[in-house]
């Protein structure tokens, strides 16, 4: 069936080129086999299938004589407007030749020998529609796949100008030229054929007709497609000139005269050729590997052409495929975002014709080849490795062979290099899989130590079948197993171990980088909350359900968006009771970066480089430190150590949202409904700036509001391109709800490897929906200067919420209000000297006094204007209305109804009074406790930062959270070390509000050198001690026995305490007690007993794998140090309180969940699918991450301790081992409720990990839990 289709296709395209003749020609018309005539001046018709124009749906068209297809009858009657229309109308319209056109004489009978007609056609002759097919897929990008299952043809036959006397009719000038609408029924390309033009928009080329024909001016034609609903215009070369009629013999295809368009999405796409200086595209986008082949159009190309293509920086030699099309193959990049490509015709000795291409950050585009069983990649010695990729994806010919090769990355000096290594496969069939046994291809050489990042690439074999350019790659990973051997000869058996110890030894020498460093936030919450300056790590994303493999004890982490001036930065873990999880308790916490994983502009330099400078600088010195000698892990910790978050800085949030209401930086809440673009707020910090555009709503129950929403934003500071976005117009069946522009160009978030996008100082725009559910309602926009906006589509308006960092303070004003920590002033007009309005109910005022000295003016907007100019959008004597009682007037309305849905929220009565819409209630309803949540997440947290101890990174210690009201008990140290008197320290506040830990020293590891000059001096000392005591004992004893001889002499002298103690009566016990240890008195047991609690029961190196409790034993926040286990009954200091709610993107609206209900998902999760922290059982996230092997006291191995046994936090067990009676009891007391019901200490039911972005975590009601242990 498929060869036949390709036999009738190639028919097909047979007659097409006999048909059209020589391959330069002019454009032949396509033939019509039963046009209709229109009835002039147009005819309607219904289509009997959809087109897609500009993201709408349409299934019937109007056809004018008057050169244009519209889409509703409406622009029946021509009218001389220059498109795009800063006003009224703003028809939809598809034009390849609008001007006003003459079908007759201005006699009533037109001479039946002139030819001339409009005429329309429904194809569907199976011949047309697949010549339609195959034009389109050779001269439109991305058109492959496509199959024509419809068209709409129209055409105009030897028209005239409009004014011509009956007289010169038949002599007057003629054009001849048609269009067609070819569908799939999903998408919609237009093909425009110019056949002849002979007249502009007159008799004369410059338009204008002579005296003896009408003796009036008339403009030149237009060819353009207009989007209706001021969503723009696209204009073709030489429209509304006086050249328009260059269009018959310029550009256009293979023929002359002939032009390709995609019209189904918000931007028009010119197959073809043409001579705009423009270039298509397409992909627009790739990955930092390249390996992709791009298809170009834009200059009509010829064969001689010596075509050469520029990525960057990078040149690559192009292929020519017709004359509408040429393809490059991108190149390896080291940079990421929006790069420029561009394409030279002479060799490269010059680049006239330049476009934009998006470079993805690795590990955001799907990767060609896929590593099988990613932990066996992960090893120094694997048996045998596997890997898979799509072999149609490589090369349509499944004969073809392919080759599959190692490539290794380094940096050295000022440069950055990838090598190609090693062929691990030759000419081997295009399967789609491989595998190899790597002892085989491993390298011995001592330059092989220079990669130890690479990749895998397959491509096709040269000759074979035919060459292709397409290259797939695998993700990045570490060459551990193939720079085996070479390491083994440099450095022995040990040379994992040799190698971390070299690299921490340099690293050591040099920690100026990490100064700058910003400072990790104390809670999840808080990170979640600042998303202006923290953004998730795709491999710990509580949001994507990612399983956090590299920090298992984690459940969610976030990396610092801007580095620092040496392009350094930070990650920061948190465990499950929303805590930052330090470096120095475990192997699985927060870390410095020395690289920025992504990346420091400029890229293309050492340590700068998107992911694969992290990947040298952090994630490989890991894997020899922590996976492939884990003993040595301390050492990576000791140099990439967590940034304590004590001094911590909360940003500040503002908001705008519904009909619209305001809340100011110092938190003043008000509502202003001006008409027009006002700005938002402004900084002379980056001189930000962030404007809004407010509109009347339409289509809502109640027409002809008085009130406004914001509909669009506009941003930008200092050297950034302008970003607006904008909600699309009610009505249109777009895929999209808002409409993103950078610089006034319309840019899409559709694929994956879209979702973030990079600019120039604007280090991202986000896509913060799933790319599965794309409507693009939700986007985040992130400046350099630490800034974060947040702007949703909420049922047709905007909201927005602003985030910015500290050092913004004091700098602010606008809507928004200046940042002084005193909501009195935040309503100030913008003239300078003015008194601030106090009461935010007084609408009226602040309307009038405030809110519309706000306005911008013509040259200070940052808005695009396509149809509404600037003076139709503002409006200064709007007037809205001020009050509820003013909107009730003459509603159906009632207060019952409105009282039900808002109760005394007055932002909330006055959207539905106004609007009549409960559904934009609602979300005001909803943006208010989005605010509030927020407030709560960045609220200070009081910390005590890590213990000031002597080797505190050596320690082992009994839990792990620094907050006000924590204890942490020093009980043992690591191999090598020696604990000298053990300790509990509590995190107290002073008097003063300052934390400090209680008491302020105590105990200390020290190493056996120290531990042996401790106990030299002690035993010395000692031994001197007993000498003294010795003599003094002796001279005692003398002297009693001498007392007792001279007692006994004398016989007659008796002491009162003698003869005291002859009396018969009951002993005094107050100074003994008896206990089963032999203990003689109360001060000596409770010496011993305190002895025997600060001491560990075992030292860590007598621990045995089976000694290790269940991880059902663990409890939360104990310790994580596993080569160091406790026993198996130990006490865990309580958690404090802190906000159990935390901020996330406006689309998700569900309960909140406090931090412990997150900490149960995370459970559960674990419980269904055990964590493993061996290397052997450690899979490689998306985004590598250092920090995945857990803390075993830094001398443990990790794979002596068996997978069951393996300890996570999630659970307690009560412990005893250390307490009184009296305290077991008091225990027993505290472990049942006021009702009398034993609180058994259970886990919490499980809860099923979503995939789906949670908003807030959600308390769980099954367990009691104490208030003061309540996180």
């Amino acid at each position: 069936m498929a060869y036949s289709v390709q036999l009738i296709l190639v028919f097909a395209a047979t007659l097409a080129i006999f048909h059209t003749s020589e391959s330069h020609a002019t454009a032949n018309l396509y033939e019509s086999s039963s046009g209709t005539d229109i009835v002039e001046p147009g005819s309607n018709v219904d289509l009997g299938f959809t087109i897609t124009y500009y993201g709408r749906k349409y299934t019937s068209l109007y056809v004018s004589q008057n050169g244009y297809i519209a889409t509703s009858p409406d622009a029946s009657v021509f009218e001389y407007i220059t498109w795009p229309n800063p006003g009224n109308p703003d028809y939809t319209l598809i034009a390849p030749y609008y001007a006003e056109v003459t079908l007759r004489p201005s006699i009533r009978s037109r001479p039946p020998s002139l030819p001339l007609y409009v005429k329309y056609e429904i194809v569907s002759q199976e011949a047309k529609l697949n010549n339609f097919t195959l034009e389109i897929e050779e001269n439109v990008l991305a058109a492959d796949g496509f199959r024509a299952t419809n068209a709409f043809m129209v055409t105009w036959s030897d028209v005239t100008f409009s004014g011509v006397a009956w007289q010169t009719f038949a002599d007057a000038p003629k054009n001849t030229f048609q269009a067609v609408l070819v569908t799939d029924g999903t998408r919609t390309f237009a093909i425009f054929n110019y056949h002849e033009l002979t007249w502009t928009g007159g008799p004369n080329a410059d338009g204008k007709a002579e005296q003896n024909y009408t003796n009036a001016d008339f403009p030149p034609a237009q060819a353009v497609f207009n989007a209706g609903n001021r969503m723009g215009t696209y204009t073709l070369p030489y429209s509304n000139t006086s050249n328009i009629i260059q269009l018959e013999t310029s550009g256009g295809s293979s023929m002359r005269g002939r032009y390709f368009f995609d019209i189904s999405d918000d931007i028009i796409k010119a197959g073809g050729c043409h001579d705009n200086g423009k270039l298509e595209i397409s992909p627009s986008f790739g990955g930092m590997l390249g390996g992709n082949v791009v298809e170009i159009s834009g200059p009509c190309f010829e064969e001689t052409d010596n075509i050469w293509c520029r990525f960057d920086d990078v040149q690559v030699v192009g292929t020519y495929v017709n004359r509408a099309m040429i393809q490059c193959v991108v190149p390896i990049l080291k940079a990421r975002g929006r790069i420029e490509l561009a394409v030279s015709t002479d060799g490269g000795s010059s680049y006239g014709y330049k476009t934009t291409y998006t470079v993805g950050l690795l590990g955001h585009i799907p990767d060609g080849v896929l590593l099988t069983d990613k932990q066996e990649w992960m090893k120094t010695d694997p048996q045998n490795l596997y890997l898979t990729w799509s072999p149609s994806e490589l090369i349509r010919s499944s004969n073809a062979l392919v080759n599959i090769e190692i490539y290794g990355y380094k940096e050295d000096g000022n440069s950055v290099t990838w090598q190609k290594l090693r062929a691990i496969g030759e000419r081997e069939p295009n399967s789609g899989q491989f595998n190899f046994q790597p002892s085989t291809v491993q390298c011995n050489s001592n330059d092989c130590l220079e990669y130890l990042v690479g990749a895998i690439q397959v491509s096709v074999a040269d000759g074979s079948i035919t060459d292709s350019p397409r290259r797939l790659w695998s993700p990045v990973l570490a060459l551990g197993w193939f720079i085996r051997q070479a390491a083994i000869t440099k450095y022995q058996n040990n040379w994992a171990s040799q190698m971390c110890t070299e690299w921490s030894v340099k690293e050591e020498n040099d920690k100026t980088w990490f100064d700058d460093v910003p400072t990790c936030p104390c809670t999840v919450n808080q990170s979640m909350a600042d998303f202006g300056r923290w953004q998730p790590d795709v491999g710990c994303n509580i949001h994507t359900g990612s399983e956090c493999r590299y920090h298992p004890n984690a459940v969610h982490c976030v990396r610092s968006v801007v580095g620092t001036s040496q392009g350094a930065g930070s990650q920061c873990c948190y465990n499950g009771n929303g805590e930052i999880m330090y470096a120095t308790d475990s192997f699985n916490g927060s870390t410095a970066d020395r690289s920025l994983e992504w990346g420091q502009s400029p890229f293309r330099q050492p340590k700068l480089v998107p992911a694969l400078s992290h990947w040298v600088q952090d994630v490989i010195p890991y894997y020899y430190c922590c996976l492939w000698s884990n003993e040595n892990c301390v050492n990576y910790m000791r140099v990439r150590p967590t940034k304590a978050c004590g001094s911590y800085e909360a940003p500040k949030p503002a908001m705008t949202y519904g009909d619209p209401h305001f809340i100011t930086f110092d938190g003043k809440k008000y509502t202003f409904n001006g008409l027009g673009e006002f700005v938002l707020f402004q900084s002379t910090q980056s001189d930000f700036v962030l404007q809004g555009r407010f509109e009347q709503p339409t289509n809502l129950p109640f027409d002809n509001v008085n009130a406004t929403v914001v509909t669009s934003v506009a941003m930008k500071e200092t050297n950034s391109p302008v970003i607006e976005i904008r909600v699309n117009p009610d009505g249109a069946d777009w895929k999209r709800k808002l409409t993103v522009l950078v610089d006034g160009q319309h840019v899409h978030f559709d694929e994956p490897g879209l979702m973030w996008q990079d600019f120039q100082d604007v280090v991202a725009i986000i896509n913060n929906e799933s790319p599965t559910a794309n409507e693009q309602t939700n986007f985040t926009v992130l400046f350099k200067s630490g800034v974060g906006i947040q702007v949703a589509n909420i049922d047709k308006l905007l909201n927005i919420i602003t985030m910015v960092p500290p050092n913004f303070k004091d700098t602010t004003s606008g809507l928004f209000g200046n940042w002084d920590e005193d909501a009195s002033n935040d309503l100030k007009a913008q003239s300078s000297g003015a008194s601030p309005v106090t009461n935010a109910d007084d609408i009226e005022t602040i309307h009038k006094s405030v809110g519309v000295t706000w306005r911008v003016s013509k040259s200070t907007s940052l808005f695009q204007y396509t149809t509404l100019n600037f003076e139709e959008l503002n409006v200064n004597n709007f007037e809205p209305h001020y009050n509820i009682p003013s909107l009730r007037m003459n509603m159906t309305l009632t207060d019952t109804v409105v009282m039900s849905l808002c109760g005394s929220n007055k932002q909330c009565q006055f959207d539905y009074y106004a609007t009549g819409d409960s559904a934009i209630a609602t979300a005001t309803l909803d943006a208010q406790e989005r605010y509030d949540q927020l407030v709560d997440s960045i609220k200070p947290v009081q910390v005590c930062g890590l213990l000031n101890i002597d080797n505190i990174d050596k320690s082992l210690k009994e839990g792990t959270s620094y907050n006000v009201g924590s204890r942490i008990k020093i009980i043992g140290c690591a191999d090598g070390y020696e604990l000298k008197t053990g300790a509990s320290y509590e995190c107290v506040t002073n008097t003063d509000g300052i934390t400090r830990w209680s008491p302020t020293e105590g105990a200390k590891c020290l190493t056996t050198e120290e531990a042996k000059e401790l106990l030299a001096e002690a035993n010395t000392a000692s031994i001197a001690l007993g000498v003294i005591i010795a003599i003094i004992a002796v001279a005692v004893i003398v002297g009693l026995t001498v007392w007792w001889y001279r007692t006994r002499q004398s016989g007659s002298h008796r002491t009162p305490e003698v003869d005291l103690e002859d009396q018969p009566g009951e002993k005094d016990t107050t100074d003994e007690k008896e206990v089963e240890g032999g203990y003689e008195n109360v001060v000596e047991a409770e010496m011993m007993d305190e002895k025997a609690e600060h001491e560990p029961k075992e030292k860590a190196a007598d621990v045995t794998p089976t000694e290790i409790v269940d991880d059902s034993e663990i409890t939360p926040g104990g310790t994580e140090n596993e080569g160091y286990a406790k026993g198996e009954d130990e006490t865990v200091p309580e958690k404090p309180k802190t906000s159990s709610k935390s901020y996330l993107p406006w689309h998700k609206k569900k309960k909140d969940k406090s931090n412990k209900a997150v900490a149960a998902e995370k459970k559960d999760e674990l419980d269904e699918k055990p964590v493993e922290t061996s290397i052997d059982d450690v899979e490689a996230p998306a985004e590598p991450t250092p920090g995945g092997v857990t803390n075993v006291g830094f001398t443990k191995e990790d794979e002596e301790i068996p997978k069951h046994k393996k300890r996570f936090p999630w659970s307690k067990k009560k412990d005893k081992s250390h307490k009184s009676k009296k305290d077991e009891e008091h225990s027993a007391e505290q472990t049942h409720d006021g009702e009398g019901t034993e609180t058994t200490g259970e886990e919490p039911p499980s809860v099923e990990p979503t995939n789906d972005m949670p908003d807030q975590p959600e308390t769980t009601p099954e367990k009691p839990v104490k208030a003061e242990s309540d996180v």
